[in-house]
């Protein structure tokens, strides 16, 4: 079970994708601040937006650098670094997955906060990708696939600030691969499961039951009562609930009690091949030796 810390902490990191994705604007240091923000507004509210104010070291002691994985560059030259990925970020005549590797791998080498730099570092890699054009109405599960193998994630970043961009870029590339096929699985297995419902539902065909179906693909869990799901749909909050009770006996949806005097509706179908593809998505190799 997730703890109460890490499940904020995935639900503001879900908000920062969403948000990375919501906008084609260029991607720029205000953003990445706002980013920032975002993640760790909840969580860390004193450190949340702002740059780092002291030497930041990555392994070894916790007193000193020596014998640390990376040491960041010191707090002084954080404006003029940031700065120089600003006017990186803002060109168009590089390909666009070796556009984002590289501004990831330079974020990462800045590491510019004390803390949620790694996930604030591949949200920059969507926006990146958004503005550029290669996503769209979704996000890959690139992260996963970035971080897929620890090990070979930073040795290429190592790589990059010896001078080597290849290794970080090849990485991207081929998480972005993989996570395309992966969106391709998921998006044919969802539509399979919206087909089956097609023989479930037991409403007329202009009842809200079949336009809650298509909500359901994309919210697989609604709280009750559901004014927001009424509103949407444009009818009385009664009439909602009457259609999930009807979803409900006809197997689309399960109804259970997340707290005292709160129930919430879910679709099991959809919450299930979900878990496949996180599982399949964090499938991470297994370390040799």
């Amino acid at each position: 079970m997730v703890g109460t810390s890490n499940a904020a902490l995935i639900v503001t990191a879900t908000a920062q994708i969403d948000a990375a994705i919501a906008s084609d604007s260029l991607p720029n240091e205000s953003r990445i601040l706002d980013k920032h923000g975002l993640l760790l507004r909840d969580s860390q509210p004193q450190i949340a937006g702002r740059y780092l104010e002291e030497p930041v070291w990555i392994g070894g002691s916790d007193l000193h650098p020596v014998d640390s994985m990376y040491t960041a560059p010191h707090q002084r030259h954080l404006p003029s670094l940031m700065a120089d990925l600003d006017v990186w970020m803002q060109r168009s005549n590089v390909p666009a997955l070796v556009h984002a590797a590289i501004a990831h791998a330079q974020f990462e080498t800045i590491h510019p906060f004390v803390d949620g730099n790694g996930r604030t570092g591949r949200a920059l890699i969507h926006t990146v990708l958004r503005h550029r054009g290669l996503t769209v109405n979704g996000t890959l599960p690139l992260s996963a696939g970035i971080l897929r193998s620890p090990g070979s994630y930073f040795d290429a970043l190592t790589s990059y600030r010896a001078g080597d961009i290849a290794p970080i870029v090849q990485l991207v590339a081929e998480a972005a691969l993989r996570a395309t096929k992966l969106g391709a699985w998921l998006g044919k297995e969802i539509a399979d499961v919206r087909a089956s419902w097609e023989h479930q539902v037991t409403a007329r065909h202009d009842a809200t039951d079949w336009r809650i179906l298509d909500v359901l693909i994309r919210q697989p869990l609604i709280d009750a009562p559901p004014p927001r799901l009424a509103a949407e749909l444009s009818v009385t909050p009664a009439n909602t609930r009457k259609a999930l009770e009807r979803l409900e006996a006809d197997g689309v949806v399960l109804s259970a009690q997340v707290a005292k005097n709160r129930h919430a509706w879910q679709a099991p179908d959809i919450l299930d091949l979900l878990d496949e593809f996180a599982e399949k998505a964090d499938r991470r190799e297994t370390p040799a030796g």
